[in-house]
């Protein structure tokens, strides 16, 4: 078989970069797209054909994607759990989905992974979830959740189209690459200012394994299928504890009452616009932070290879690349 080519939007991201990697070491050509806004940094020490621009410019698209992609990678996504933002993010999370996968059927692209998230569930407190799992998110208060169902919702629709597509729901990802997701925690952890904790906790998996699971979900997924990439279970502050241990610093003990994050998420945005600083508690956040749940991911190892990894390894990983980009003291 001949150089395959992957497009990878998001690709200057957490994952993106995983993805980046993963598909380089497996003998891919990679076209990486991103914003212009994106840091780059780490981006350029790949040999990557960067593409410029943004998912939700349809024109622009339509003028700068090729013909006869063997994969579209669709790892780009709005994370935040802000109101404040909601309208930008399903903007990109659903109308830049519905753009990726226009193009993907105008140029023959052979097959369409759309990443997705288990947050597309909705939310799902004590349970476990699978590909077979219900939604709520149509109706929950967290617009990335339901955000990333409709997107989903997108890929459904494209795929009785005739479009090949594959939706992957990652978890918790943990992992090298991270500056800014589970890297908050790690680095609050460090210098000992994480000053409490919720009382959640979830199913935590590899970035390396979840890159890995798209790429396996080009040639072996089964088409117009999903898969939930999930792991090992944890709580909250399990999760900061291995922290500590690892990089110094001091976690908590004890988790905060529901109650207390819920009211903290209330507090801190009203605070953060007098004072025109950054809540780190949000209504959205306090929701999903109370949250806790586990996952099935026979599927996906079954059928995709897919690995779990210990959480320790995974943590360990992650703190070993902020101390190698001088991120972590």
């Amino acid at each position: 078989m001949g150089e395959r080519t992957a497009l990878v939007t998001g690709a200057a991201g957490f994952l993106g970069l995983n993805l980046v990697e993963q598909l380089l070491a497996a003998g891919w050509r990679v076209i990486a797209l991103h914003r212009p806004s994106s840091d780059v940094t780490d981006l350029k020490r790949f040999k990557v054909e960067p593409l410029v621009g943004s998912i939700t410019d349809r024109d622009w698209l339509f003028r700068a994607v090729p013909n006869d992609l063997d994969a579209i990678i669709h790892a780009a996504a709005d994370k935040s759990l802000d109101i404040r933002g909601d309208a930008q993010q399903t903007d990109t999370n659903v109308g830049g989905t519905r753009n990726m996968l226009e193009i993907a059927l105008a140029r023959g692209t052979r097959r369409f992974v759309q990443t997705s998230s288990v947050a597309a569930f909705g939310v799902r407190h004590g349970e476990t979830i699978s590909e077979t799992s219900a939604t709520n998110a149509a109706t929950n208060r967290i617009n990335y959740s339901r955000s990333k169902w409709l997107a989903d919702e997108e890929v459904r629709r494209a795929a009785k189209a005739g479009l090949d597509t594959i939706i992957l729901h990652p978890a918790n990802i943990l992992g090298r690459y991270d500056a800014r997701n589970w890297a908050t925690m790690i680095l609050l952890v460090a210098k000992g200012k994480l000053p409490g904790i919720s009382p959640g906790g979830g199913a935590f998996c590899d970035a390396r394994e979840v890159a890995k699971a798209h790429i396996a979900a080009i040639d072996r997924g089964r088409s117009g299928g999903s898969y939930v990439l999930g792991g090992v279970h944890a709580s909250y502050v399990e999760v900061a504890q291995i922290i500590q241990s690892i990089v110094g610093g001091k976690a908590p003990r004890r988790p905060l009452p529901a109650w207390l994050m819920t009211m903290m998420g209330q507090i801190m945005p009203l605070l953060a616009r007098v004072t025109g600083g950054h809540a780190l508690i949000t209504p959205e956040v306090a929701a999903m932070v109370n949250l806790d749940f586990r996952t099935d991911s026979r599927k996906a190892t079954s059928e995709l290879g897919y690995q779990e990894i210990p959480l320790r390894a995974m943590i360990e990983d992650a703190c070993s690349w902020l101390k190698a980009e001088s991120k972590l003291p």
